[in-house]
This record gives structure tokens, C-alpha cells and sequence, in this order.
């Protein structure tokens, strides 16, 4: 790096001194610095985007439930995941934690404003590891949290509501509603931060990569709603139409590419081998021939966030062809498992 650098996600050159090591892709999917991060970010932008962009997302309900079931740590702990708040006619907004060993919280906010919380179980009653898991989340996710314990409640309201969620039992009813503008905006910071390390310093100073920073830190949901961004949300599963079936279908890793779509380039991100979404990073094709492969151009980076580990960039012919290796030795592992059964079951007969 010289005296100066061109920030990737400002646009702004600063002074080498104003530097910083920033994740391009969060640390909650397993990313590391070494492939998917850079200096080329300022103080100021990693600042704002892990607060207001990496932060709303990873704390998503999608993500950290995903998360949590699949056991995945980042920075040494595993999330509490928030599954949903209470579909109720009451006037109390209640959201429920999942924790480890079956243990239930039940966040709420009391008419003083103070933080509350009721823990429960599923279907156990008060084991060690449960209560340490209890004396944990006290610590750590509702650190300053009031506790209120069946049969001490303080206050009418919290009476009730402790009934109230007692009464429930199985038969509570959840809304789940992920945060899109968390997503939206997650995404267009991978897209964008993916560009500029693959691309270069032309990328990171062309029009191209000003209009995602404009949708980027723009904080008006109606103005973002009408900048000419191209691509699709793919919160939901598509399981017949993701992109990146061809060579990913590890529901465990994410995958995100570079890809050359007709005479334009696009940014797909596939995470947990489900939720596929899909950015236009070059509206005019001004990179097109820049990224590798043959019949297929594309760069390719796969994430194991169990094991924190990162491969590539590879070309998306390569990721594609390991795939089918895969896929392959599958296959005759399974035929193998199969003719094993057959001769063990004649032998017995």
C-alpha cells in the first residue's frame, strides 16, 4: 500500500494512516481476514458498517437460528437466537430465546422500562446444565436484565404476563420476521467490498461502485426503494432455481461468486446452501473478460463457518468440477455401502 488508499466503501482517498482491517464478509459466517478481508476500508466505514450493516444482520433471526442449530461459534461464543415474539393480544411485545440444554427466555419490556426476562424449559425441569446456561446468558446476551422467577413476581403485569405465557404452553404462536433492509444491505456490502478486492483500484473508483454506495449507506428506506439497483432478495429457499446448485449444496458453507451474466457481471451470495441472493455489480459489462474460466467466467469464494475456513477465489469452472467429484465419489460410496448390505444379507441367509 502506498501513502494513500481508495476506501471501498466510501470512494474517498485517504491517508494510509486512516487504514483499517475490515471483514468484507462477516466474522458470524465464518469469514477470516486472510481471504475475504482488507485494509482498504477507513476508521470511519468500518465503524459505521459493522454497527449498521454487518451488526443488524448477523443478529438476524434467519442467521443466528441457523447458527445456533448447526452449532456454529463466532469469537468463541455461540448465539442466543431469538426465534420469534409472541403472537398475542396483549399489549407486551415478548421475544423468545432459544438457548443451549432446552432452556427458553422470554424477553420483555415492563411499564417502568426495564428489562426483563422469564426463563423456561422444554419438557425438563431444572438440570445443572441448564441453570449454568441461565447464569451464562445472565452475563452475556441479557446482561442487566431483571429476572423474574414462577411465584415471585413483583407487579400485576408481570403476574399475568407470567401466566399468560404458562397458560400457552406447546401451543405458542410465533411471528417470525427477518429484517430485509438488514439483508439488502449485507448484501450490497459483500457485493461491493467482493468487487473492489478482485477488481482493483478501477473498480473501487468507478461509477459502478458508487451506485451501490449510494444504496450502501443510504438510511431513507423510500429513497433506497427508488435507486436503480438490479437483483433478488433470495431470503426464502429456491430450491430449483439457485445459480449455485451447480457447485454448491453444502447446506453447512456459504458460497459467494463473481460471475459473468450475459454481457454484465453479478454477485451471487449463497448462504447455508439455501438463501440465494443475487446483485448486479457491472450494469455495463466495463469488467466483463476480467474474471476466470473459459465457457464459464467467475471467481468463487466457499466458507466453512464451522471450521473458519475459506477457499479460494477460485474460477467457477473449478468449484463446478469439484462439485461433480463429489458428487461422484458420493455415489460410489453409497453404491459400495449398498453391495456391502446386499452380500452381508445372502451370507446370513
Amino acid at each position: 500500500m502506498s501513502g494513500e488508499f481508495c476506501c471501498f466503501y466510501c470512494g474517498q482517498v485517504q491517508p494510509k494512516s486512516e487504514c483499517s482491517s475490515e471483514h468484507i464478509i462477516p466474522a458470524c459466517l465464518g469469514a477470516t481476514l486472510e481471504k475475504t478481508g482488507t485494509r482498504h476500508v477507513c476508521k470511519s466505514c468500518n465503524t459505521r458498517a459493522g454497527k449498521d450493516i454487518d451488526l443488524p444482520f448477523c443478529r438476524d433471526w434467519v442467521i443466528e437460528s441457523q447458527r445456533f442449530f448447526q452449532g456454529i461459534v463466532s469469537r468463541g461464543k455461540r448465539p442466543s437466537t431469538r426465534i420469534g415474539r409472541i403472537d398475542w393480544d396483549r399489549p407486551e411485545h415478548v421475544d423468545v430465546y432459544f438457548l443451549e440444554h432446552k432452556v427458553i427466555a422470554y424477553r420483555f419490556r415492563a411499564k417502568t422500562n426495564e428489562s426483563c426476562v422469564i426463563f423456561g424449559s422444554i419438557g425438563q425441569g431444572a438440570t445443572p446444565e441448564a441453570i449454568g446456561v441461565v447464569h451464562k446468558s445472565l452475563k452475556d446476551k441479557f446482561a442487566n436484565h431483571r429476572v423474574i422467577n414462577p411465584g415471585e413476581e413483583k407487579t400485576d403485569q408481570e403476574r399475568e404476563l407470567a401466566s399468560a405465557i404458562d397458560a400457552m404452553g406447546r401451543n405458542l404462536k410465533l411471528i417470525m420476521t427477518a429484517d430485509l433492509t438488514a439483508w439488502d444491505r449485507a448484501v450490497v456490502k459483500m457485493g461491493l467490498g467482493l468487487a473492489c478486492l478482485y477488481f482493483g483500484e478501477e473498480y473501487t473508483r468507478s461509477q459502478q461502485a458508487d451506485r451501490l454506495r449510494a444504496f450502501l449507506w443510504e438510511n431513507d428506506p423510500d429513497k433506497r426503494d427508488e435507486m436503480p439497483l438490479h437483483g433478488s432478495a433470495g431470503l426464502l429457499s429456491q430450491r430449483d432455481h439457485k445459480q449455485s446448485q451447480f457447485f454448491h449444496g453444502d447446506k453447512s458453507t456459504h458460497a459467494f461468486y463473481l460471475a459473468e451474466v450475459g454481457n454484465k457481471i453479478g454477485f451471487f451470495a449463497g448462504f447455508f446452501g439455501e438463501y440465494e441472493n443475487f446483485l448486479e455489480i457491472d450494469s455495463v459489462g466495463t469488467f466483463c473478460g476480467r474474471l476466470p474460466g473459459a465457457l464459464m467466467r467467475g471467481a468463487v469464494w466457499i466458507i466453512d463457518p464451522k471450521k473458519k475456513e475459506t477457499i479460494g477465489p477460485i474460477s467457477l469452472e473449478e468449484a463446478i468440477h469439484r462439485r461433480s467429484e463429489e458428487r461422484r465419489i458420493a455415489a460410489e460410496r453409497e453404491f459400495a455401502q449398498k453391495n456391502q448390505s446386499s452380500n452381508d444379507f445372502k451370507e446370513d441367509a
